[in-house]
């Protein structure tokens, strides 16, 4: 990213853009700084005024550089359109363009929201019920209006819905003292935020159903073997991993955060005393959320900091040891049986692929019928309890199909990027750098488990797995 100036009606703005991006990226930038439409604006630069086909790094731009802008501000920001560019996806030179999703243009510090987004929309069902809802305004109307325009190959620019997003949750519309821009904001409360309008706007509690678990809670006091333990029942919508100095991998984080220490008043004691609560998930969700608590806020930088130690996540990730004994008797008996199947279905391929010899007609159908055969028999061993609850995991493991990261050394500054499993080939991911989307391998999300200020995993999110 190249960092340049701008100056406008006598103030001045700290932007910047990457040189693969075109003009009308820039001036989308400062469509929302100033609120004048990119149409109205006359950007000065060497050779006369920037076009909105023209790319960056062929403007002669230097890092720092000071340019004047010219222009008035529309009477209705929100009745912007929703300006459309194809030149800012960064597809690789050997991929034809129909394989790459579309990306989202940076609108100044909104890569935060471009991810959450991107996450968001690897969820197929979650896209399918936003587009049937009645919301035709607001920021879920805006997001089922943005989903439909990302359904082309092109790049697209969320004015509108950033605008809602604003509107509906000003805590987005910070400016930062540094920059005289908008600052940048925590992808994880976007996420929160974003989840909670749909929990509220989408019919058949969608949201409650795929993505929301069940914790069970038992409280004891540590200094009063004669007080009763207490049992709580909540919700989730995501599971923290917190980090200590131990911590080397995400399933300790999980559990870390299922076991508190805490300080509350006790009527026996009359007193304030230290109890222990332990909390075992009692149901898990189609889709499940983790979170890294990665920022803490650190009295002397005034600011979030974040620990940068490298935590290990899964790409498959077997939720059954965060769970109650009820529920896990309930998931253990389909999970080995899946288990088990798989296991089979490698070591055919792995035998298939040693031999070098592709198995006849017969014997394909005969190992088509004994799969099947084991398939039957894992769905009976689904409780159905568990059959009937709508949304929830029947095996207890998951896949990880989506990774939202950041780099940098606070939650104030940094980048967001969200990196998504392909879904037609699960050794490919897809990166969505803001605007720019490119591939890499499944070999690369292993690198996102922190250890510095690069790109390290911030929230995970897993599917569960089928029985089919």
């Amino acid at each position: 990213m190249v960092p340049v100036t701008i100056r406008w009606q006598g103030k001045t703005y700290n932007v910047e853009y990457d040189p693969e991006d075109t003009g009308i990226s820039l001036k989308n930038k400062m469509s929302a700084l100033t609120q004048v439409p990119p149409e109205r604006q006359k950007i000065i630069v060497k050779g006369g005024q920037l076009r909105d086909d023209q790319f960056m790094k062929n403007v002669g731009l230097k890092p720092n550089a000071s340019v004047m802008m010219m222009g008035t501000p529309g009477e209705l920001v929100t009745n912007i359109p929703i300006p459309i560019t194809t030149a800012a996806v960064d597809h690789g030179s050997d991929s034809d363009d129909e394989k790459y999703p579309s990306g989202l243009v940076n609108l100044g510090n909104t890569c935060y929201m471009n991810s959450t987004v991107q996450m968001l929309r690897a969820i197929p069902e979650l896209k399918e019920a936003v587009q049937k809802s009645n919301a035709s305004s607001g920021v879920v109307g805006e997001f089922s209006s943005l989903l439909r325009s990302m359904d082309s190959t092109n790049s697209i620019t969320p004015v509108r819905f950033l605008q809602n997003l604003r509107l509906e949750y000003p805590q987005f519309s910070e400016m930062s003292r540094e920059t005289g821009g908008y600052a940048q904001q925590d992808a994880e409360e976007c996420w929160s935020f974003l989840l909670s309008s749909l929990q509220r706007s989408l019919s058949s509690e969608w949201v409650q159903k795929n993505m929301s678990g069940k914790l069970t809670s038992t409280m004891k006091c540590d200094e009063n073997e004669n007080e009763e333990p207490t049992v709580s029942q909540d919700t989730f919508l995501s599971l923290p991993c917190h980090i200590s100095m131990h911590t080397n991998y995400m399933t300790q984080g999980i559990l870390e955060g299922l076991t508190q220490k805490l300080t509350k008043r006790s009527d026996l004691l009359n007193r304030d005393a230290l109890y222990n609560k332990v909390s075992r998930i009692s149901r898990l969700p189609k889709y499940l959320t983790v979170n890294f608590v990665r920022f803490y806020w650190k009295a002397s930088l005034g600011q979030k900091a974040k620990i940068l130690r490298k935590v290990k996540f899964p790409f498959e990730l077997d939720a059954v040891e965060f769970c109650s004994p009820e529920l896990s008797q309930k998931l253990i008996p389909v999970r080995d049986k899946l288990r088990e199947i798989e296991k089979n279905d490698e070591e055919q391929e792995r035998n298939t692929k040693r031999i070098k010899i592709q198995p006849s007609e017969e014997e394909r159908e005969s190992e088509t019928e004994r799969r099947l055969t084991q398939i039957a028999t894992c769905q009976s061993l689904v409780d159905p309890q568990l059959s009937e609850d709508d949304g929830a995991n029947l095996t207890g493991l998951y896949d990880l199909i989506g990774v939202l990261s950041h780099s940098g050394a606070s939650a104030s500054s940094g980048h967001y990027q969200a990196w998504i499993r392909n879904p037609d080939q699960h050794s490919e991911w897809f990166r969505f750098n803001d605007s720019r989307v490119s591939t890499v391998p499944a070999e690369k999300i292993e690198s996102l488990d922190g250890g510095g200020e690069a790109d390290s995993a911030y929230i995970l999110l897993y599917q569960a797995k089928n029985i089919e």
